[in-house]
């Protein structure tokens, strides 16, 4: 799906299990007493959500709340497996491996309405429609007729899903889709009531009370700017293994605030530490480092507004020296103080049909800065593309640390070592999607985090009809091998496939590569239970608790 997740952060948690309490040495005086009021958590989500309706978009902080309010067919175990969920058991699936068959379990919404296959049928035919516009759109493609449907080529019954009876799901595929069972886990395959859906319109998500949950909590209609609320949802099929009552989401843009709520026994989680921070809290007992599958890019918009700037980013030359004139190495010693350098668009944890990892198969290091062949790349460039200089060019970031200070670094080396002058635009994070949806910046800072274990869910990102494709980058040889490896029943061959799609990614220089993330957290060592993944939503609070003892 490479819907993929629009991440606040871009980074979604790479593997751990099951949290524990954590242990290490180091010192700090944070507050670890345990709360008095054991059944409710105060965490972290970082800022709030562009909207609920998970139909339309899935970020980072929308999918806290989503991922916990709601079940899909199956739901990610402690291993990051998929297990049943709505569904009572594994799927019947063809010969061709091309249709399941799903029976759903007895389950409530929480206003006590059976959750139904027609729940599920209404919800992703919705997503596929054009009308619906949703940022997600092709994470469904994977679903017979779901790409036409959504082109506008063939009308949203085709789609195909079909609810047999209120308890029998049919799902047929366009093409043997060996991590199926991962997409349905995932935030755009949820089901939704179609009743009301209609009942809101255009106001539907917009608010918690607009909705309706069939998971471990529901959103509260307390939650307001700043905070969400979860409370436990007593409707919920599996409600004797959620231990908590209350769940308090605080939305927060700075480390600094992060940590002096942690420090004061105010939040249980810190969220992810950038800058200072990580040096002062890189041995602290509390300290939580889960490995990560994320990746950074500087995007680069082939269709700006203003024509000159079109022309400046259609150079491949010109693209060439951007990337030679930065430091990886520095950003991510001096600046992130964490993660490492790249220069491929898929992290290491993502694995091929041979079970290694993808950058064991194919190695594409990080470019090494040149600033002189970068000048000289670049007045090549701006001779062929017609230009007498270069415009000043404009950095959007969202106003979450570190992305303000690494968008300052690439400013001054873009500066030092190509004489370009730019500004940095840094923005609450719902503006700076927006303004990348609209197409309206010039290089835009941006991270991507995986929807499943498959180089496909960071290599649909770029293809010529991709919503997610903000730069507008197109290429017809990378778009040819993506669309063969849709439907591929040679995995071997498709994976070399992919990886030769990325080789052509990287060597047209469709975006600037930068580094693929670490973080690391506090988290309070009275919380047990926690879930944490590397792919869908970062963490799942259905069985956490707090220790009493």
């Amino acid at each position: 799906m490479r819907k993929k997740l629009a991440l606040s952060l871009g980074l979604l948690l790479a593997s751990s299990s099951v949290l524990a309490a954590c242990g290490g040495g180091g010192g700090g005086n944070t507050a670890n007493e345990k709360p008095q009021d054991t059944k409710t958590l105060e965490w972290y989500m970082g800022e709030d959500p562009k909207t609920l309706d998970y139909a339309l978009d899935v970020d980072q902080s929308m999918n806290y709340l989503i991922s916990n309010s709601m079940d899909g067919l199956f739901r990610l175990d402690a291993d990051h497996k998929p297990q049943p969920a709505i569904a009572e058991g594994q799927p019947q699936i063809s010969s061709d491996k091309k249709t399941y068959t799903f029976k759903l379990r007895d389950a409530k919404w929480s206003d006590g309405k059976p959750v139904t296959a027609k729940d599920f049928e209404f919800a992703w035919k919705r997503v596929v429609d054009p009308k619906t516009a949703s940022q997600y759109a092709n994470i469904m493609f994977f679903i017979e007729n779901a790409q036409e449907i959504n082109q506008g080529k063939k009308p949203a019954d085709t789609l195909g899903v079909k609810a047999k009876d209120d308890k029998t799901l049919e799902v047929k595929l366009k093409n043997p889709t060996p991590f199926f069972l991962d997409l349905v886990a995932f935030a755009t395959y949820l089901p939704q009531r179609e009743d009301i859906v209609k009942k809101h319109g255009k106001a539907y998500g917009v608010t918690p009370d607009k909705l309706v949950y069939n998971g471990p909590f529901e959103i509260s209609t307390e939650s307001k700017k700043g905070k969400f609320v979860l409370k436990k949802n007593q409707n919920y099929w599996d409600k004797d293994k959620v231990k908590l009552e209350k769940v308090n989401l605080h939305s927060i843009e700075d480390d600094a605030t992060a940590v002096k709520l942690y420090e004061t026994g105010k939040l249980a989680w810190s969220g992810p530490l950038s800058g200072a921070f990580l040096t002062k809290y890189k041995n602290h007992k509390d300290k939580f480092v889960p490995p990560y599958a994320s990746s950074w890019v500087l995007i680069q918009n082939f269709k700006a507004k203003d024509p000159n700037k079109a022309k400046f980013f259609g150079n491949k030359k010109i693209r060439e020296a951007i990337d030679l004139s930065v430091d990886r190495n520095t950003l991510v010693d001096k600046v992130l103080r964490t993660g490492r350098p790249s220069g491929s668009w898929v992290p290491k944890e993502i694995t091929v049909t041979s079970g290694k990892s993808i950058r064991e198969e194919s190695k594409l290091d990080p470019t090494k800065p040149d600033p002189a062949k970068a000048k000289q790349l670049l007045q090549e460039g701006l001779k062929e593309a017609g230009l007498s200089s270069a415009p000043t060019l404009e950095i959007l970031v969202n106003n979450i640390d570190p992305n303000p200070q690494i968008a300052q670094y690439i400013k001054e080396e873009l500066r030092k070592n190509l004489g370009l002058n730019t500004v940095v635009k840094s923005v609450p994070f719902k503006q700076r999607l927006e303004l990348s949806d609209r197409g309206e910046f010039d290089l835009v800072l941006y991270g991507w985090g995986p929807d499943y274990n498959d180089p496909m869910t960071y290599m649909e990102f770029w293809t010529s009809d991709s919503p997610n494709n903000k730069g507008k980058w197109s290429n017809a040889e990378y778009d040819k091998l993506i669309e063969k490896s849709y439907s591929n029943t040679n995995f071997e061959e498709r994976s070399k496939d992919l990886m030769k799609a990325e080789k052509i990614w990287v060597d047209d220089h469709a975006t600037v590569p930068l580094y693929q993330s670490d973080r690391l957290y506090l988290v309070k060592p009275y919380v047990k239970g926690v879930k944490w993944h590397f792919f869908n939503a970062d963490f799942d609070l259905k069985e956490a608790y707090i220790e009493s003892k």
